[in-house]
């Protein structure tokens, strides 16, 4: 091991210094993680670090437990781990926790992981030999299943998804560097959907096609009942309770985007405000349908301040977005209807989308 990694195991120097620059630098928020947790994720990548040249660059966010690092150090001493922490001045959320790994990045390649999942074993060779063989130069997006944290049966197979930040892959230099991309400082949740949103805008006015799609099972994504997605706030699901953050991390996406002179093509703007606004609208219609006499009210009043900001940035109509919707055969509607019940679970409408529209 290196010896100033032991000497400063916060320092971001390397525990192992590799001879040639990484394929993948491997970006790990960590916060309170649990030993046997993170043991199983680090494992998942060593047993692929023969394969590919990876960093795994582990960034703590002040955590009052770091009971982990004894786990992580019998890792150090195998494969070339980084270890950082967050400033303790900072909001401390994800997204920063992820800025600041990839600050520090030195991979031909980024992704993120929780530091509580697991990545396939040879799931990195098949992403490193896709984007080698099709010469990809900005992101590359495989598949990752949600499952059970115990006996890895899974509960969903999430197959091309656009938003998490699980299995994609971005160049460092090409694109996350080239393209200035960052977390946004003040979400504390949807930090992944805001990047998401945002580099698929990205993709689109670079090449007009989005991300090297690999049909490959890359990533578990474990169903903890403990994490921040998946806890219930006074039994309300993640997402009833910060919809503030989601329409951040999506409507507001396509409205700076759309401002931004960088993006050329404004109908792509447009019909991405739109399709943000039909997910917020199916959202609201899962709280009202799981909880009809105590939803949260105000996220109404949000999607209908975003509507307008909606309307007066992209210079549309209401009967415009009805119009354009309708136009596409319900299919639009339909698939974001899908989309949407992959959040809130089943649910019935109680307003049409014009009515919605009118609130």
């Amino acid at each position: 091991m290196n010896p100033k990694y032991e000497e400063n195991v916060l320092s971001g120097e390397p525990s192992i210094k590799l001879a040639i620059r990484p394929f993948f630098s491997i970006i790990i928020p960590c916060y309170n993680s649990k030993p046997d947790r993170i043991e199983v994720l680090l494992e998942s990548i060593f047993k692929q670090s023969y394969d590919v040249p990876l960093e795994v660059i582990l960034v703590d966010d002040c955590s009052p437990d770091t009971s982990y690092f004894d786990t992580v150090k019998k890792y150090a001493e195998k494969m070339c781990i980084r270890q950082i922490k967050t400033d303790p001045d900072s909001v401390h959320c994800p997204g920063n926790t992820r800025e600041a790994g990839a600050n520090i990045a030195v991979g031909q390649w980024i992704t993120f992981s929780d530091h509580d999942d697991e990545f396939v074993v040879g799931g990195l060779k098949k992403v490193a030999d896709a984007i080698l063989k099709n010469k990809e130069k900005y992101s590359a997006w495989a598949n990752f299943n949600e499952v059970d944290p115990i006996t890895k049966k899974v509960h969903r197979e999430m197959i091309h998804t656009a938003n998490w930040m699980h299995a994609k892959f971005y160049n460092l230099d090409n694109f996350w560097k080239a393209r200035n991309i960052h977390f946004k400082k003040d979400l504390i949740t949807h930090e992944d959907i805001y990047v998401s949103t945002y580099t698929r805008f990205c993709l689109q006015e670079l090449n007009n096609k989005g991300p090297l799609y690999i049909n490959e099972t890359t990533y578990l994504w474990k169903a903890w009942s403990d994490t921040v997605s998946r806890t219930k706030y006074n039994d309300r699901n993640f997402l009833e309770k910060f919809f503030s953050d989601y329409i951040a991390s999506t409507a507001r996406v396509c409205m700076d985007v759309y401002n931004d002179p960088a993006f050329l093509n404004k109908e792509r703007c447009i019909n991405g405000c739109i399709d943000s606004y039909l997910f917020m609208y199916f959202y609201i219609q899962g709280f009202k349908f799981q909880r009809p006499e105590d939803y949260i009210q105000d996220n109404v009043k949000l999607a209908s301040y975003y509507l307008k900001e909606i309307l007066d940035t992209c210079n549309i109509t209401k009967e415009y977005i009805i119009e354009k919707v309708s136009k596409y055969n319900a299919k639009w509607y339909n698939k974001v209807r899908e989309a949407a019940i992959v959040g809130v679970g089943e649910f019935m409408e109680s307003d049409t989308l014009r009515e919605f529209m009118e609130y």
